[in-house]
């Protein structure tokens, strides 16, 4: 498996992660020793979606080339 994959699929699931984590602090349990305002504000879901936009461009960023094939040198 490609590194880029590896790291890609990793900061996605860290992105699940942290959306979950601030679901369940919303229902009540803390997790972290943080007020629920400072909670939204630095791990909440701004967190999570741009840990997935990251995870999106990491994964996306090679498929353009894979596709073109194997570069073919000219005589």
């Amino acid at each position: 498996m490609d590194a880029r994959r590896v790291l890609g699929w990793t900061v996605a699931g860290i992105a699940v992660l942290v959306a979950v984590v601030h679901w369940v602090a919303h229902l009540g349990y803390r997790v972290l020793p943080l007020s629920l305002g400072w909670q939204d504000l630095l791990l909440g879901y701004p967190v999570a979606a741009l840990l997935g936009v990251a995870a999106a461009l990491i994964l996306g960023s090679g498929a353009a080339f894979s596709r073109a094939g194997p570069r073919r040198s000219r005589p």
